[in-house]
């Protein structure tokens, strides 16, 4: 017998009816129950149900909260997996880091011990670390006078270039790296040994740096011969300039002589116009002669100003008043394009004064130098005379000034 029967008869009561406890809830015993169990039936009924009813709840609040729990069972695996996963990937990671780094460090390491260029390590209260063998020779101290701290790192530098050591320790601290920057070294022995710095912070330890030396010693030894041998072609240069001019003075000052000795006026003209010409050409090489430095280019509007006052002077007869007006842009010309310039403006001043003119006294001849467009210059020689003659076909004339006027502008 169960409880739930219990709850409604009594054995005594079922054993008096012929009823086992076993087939209390079974068709056929519910049937025999006499009229007046059928009210004690509807009751148990009534009990059995809200038991079970409470029982189902209770079921379903425990499945509910058994399915809670599995639920936060996965999630806690996923989690665990998860994390798992990235342990794992972290850890790869961390583990390739590492191989970088190690890699990194075999790399600088083959670098420290190469002794290509001096290396130092120290912190910012200048307490060496470590250097190479490299940055020992550069000051001349040993490895045993380093480990012995016979090394005098504050006196290295010399008083004039400590400013730019303490410029480069601003720089460091504030963005971790410092400009290279050029200084000397006093070494063991006295000698001072010129040197390219540059220092950098340490990733790992910022409060330490390293520093790399570079041994300028045979750059300024080159440098010096450089300059010895560029003096060298310098004073040659302008002796070849001073002894061409003195030359072109000789060969003018001869013709100018031949000259004098010709009575026929054509002739005569013919070796003026010749010396002044030749007088150009050695202008030039006189603008060209500077005691100590080399002019590879001729300022224009130094020569061209020259040159002019010079044809002036030599063609200008007694109580003329002809007039000069030069107006050069700052130009510099090179030697191929000064030497025809001055030839050109020597055969068209030359001619102004030979035909522009006649017989007035007054008249101006001008010379103007423009840059247009940048990177050409335009020439202009021009006078207030009377003019080229009508019809005039400069390409078919037989006068030498303008042939060389046109073969020099071709």
């Amino acid at each position: 017998m169960n409880s739930m029967t219990e709850d409604v008869w009594t054995p005594d009561d079922l054993a008096y009816q012929g009823i086992r406890g076993s087939d209390i809830f079974t068709a056929e015993a519910l049937e025999r129950l006499p009229p007046k169990g059928k009210a004690a039936r509807r009751r148990a009924n009534a009990r059995l149900e809200q038991r079970v009813r409470a029982r189902t709840a209770e079921l379903v609040h425990i499945n509910a909260a058994l399915q809670a729990e599995l639920q936060a069972h996965k999630q806690v695996e996923h989690e665990r997996t998860q994390l798992l996963v990235r342990e794992q990937a972290l850890r790869r990671e961390q583990e390739a880091a590492v191989a970088v780094l190690r890699t990194s460090e075999q790399r600088f390491r083959r670098l420290f011990e190469a002794n290509v260029l001096g290396i130092v390590f120290s912190d910012f209260n200048g307490q060496k670390i470590q250097a190479n063998d490299a940055f020992l020779d550069l000051i001349g101290y040993t490895r045993e006078d380093l480990q012995a701290g016979r090394v005098p790192w504050n006196l290295l530098t010399p008083p004039e270039y400590r400013h730019r050591d303490v410029h480069a320790e601003v720089e460091l601290k504030a963005n971790g790296v410092c400009t290279p920057f050029e200084k000397e070294y006093l070494c063991k022995d006295g000698r001072r040994v010129p040197v390219l710095i540059w220092v950098a912070r340490l990733e790992d330890t910022p409060e330490q740096c390293v520093g790399f030396a570079l041994d300028l010693s045979e750059r300024r030894r080159l440098e010096a011969q450089l300059r010895a041998s560029l003096q060298e072609k310098e004073m040659l240069l302008n002796e070849v300039h001073h002894r061409v001019k003195n030359n072109l003075q000789v060969v003018a000052s001869l013709l100018d002589m031949q000259a004098d000795t010709i009575e026929d006026l054509s002739m005569r003209t013919l070796f003026e116009d010749s010396q002044q010409r030749i007088q150009s050409i050695a202008l030039i090489h006189e603008t060209l002669y500077q005691p100590g430095d080399v002019v590879a280019q001729v300022n224009a509007a130094e020569y061209l100003t020259r040159l002019s006052q010079q044809l002036v002077e030599a063609y200008r007869s007694p109580g003329n008043r002809h007039t000069l007006r030069v107006q050069v842009e700052p130009v510099w010309l090179a030697i191929p394009t000064a030497v025809p310039c001055g030839l050109l403006i020597t055969e068209l001043i030359t001619n102004s004064f030979k035909h522009a003119f006649l017989d007035s006294l007054v008249g101006e001849i001008h010379v103007t130098l423009r840059q247009d467009p940048p990177g050409t210059c335009v020439l202009t020689v021009g006078d207030t005379g009377v003019g080229l003659p009508d019809g005039l076909d400069t390409r078919a004339t037989g006068s030498l000034g303008w042939q060389l006027v046109r073969l020099l502008t071709e």
